[in-house]
């Protein structure tokens, strides 16, 4: 079993935005855990909201652990990932020219990161997707 620990640097404030984002409020947080006691994630949220709001400049480092039978990436996915960190390409097509790929070959491997969570893909100008990587980190234990 490989563990892959996925290590993101962030603040207060950004838990609470991303609260707000998936909930709306914290009342409407408030209710869901009144309404569903049992619910750990809502639970769990409500006490991150309650602690954050008050302590917005606390730096947190966050950690996703992903447990794979096998190797996660392969070289062109790292070059992916470390292009990305490094250059912050534009757009896609900038990203596959980075990497030296056509851009039909990193395509499936940018929906392969995404749909892991590695990286996310969001809308820019005229169509376009910026590559953003969601974690400032990657650790693999074997």
């Amino acid at each position: 079993m490989i563990e892959i620990k996925l290590k993101r640097k962030t603040s207060g404030a950004e838990v609470v935005k991303e609260l707000e984002s998936v909930y709306g409020t914290k009342q409407r947080l408030e209710r869901i855990v009144e309404r569903n006691p049992k619910d750990a994630k809502a639970y769990y949220d409500l006490d991150d909201w309650n602690y954050y709001k008050d302590h917005l400049d606390e730096e947190i480092i966050e950690e996703d652990i992903l447990l794979r039978d096998k190797f996660l990436f392969d070289k062109v996915e790292i070059d992916i990932l470390n292009s990305i960190k490094e250059k912050k390409p534009k757009n896609l097509t900038e990203l596959a020219k980075l990497v030296d790929k056509n851009i039909s070959n990193i395509l499936p491997r940018v929906d392969k990161l995404e749909k892991e969570g590695i990286i996310k893909v969001k809308e820019g100008n005229k169509n376009s997707k910026i590559p953003l990587l969601n974690y400032d980190a990657i650790e693999i234990a074997i």
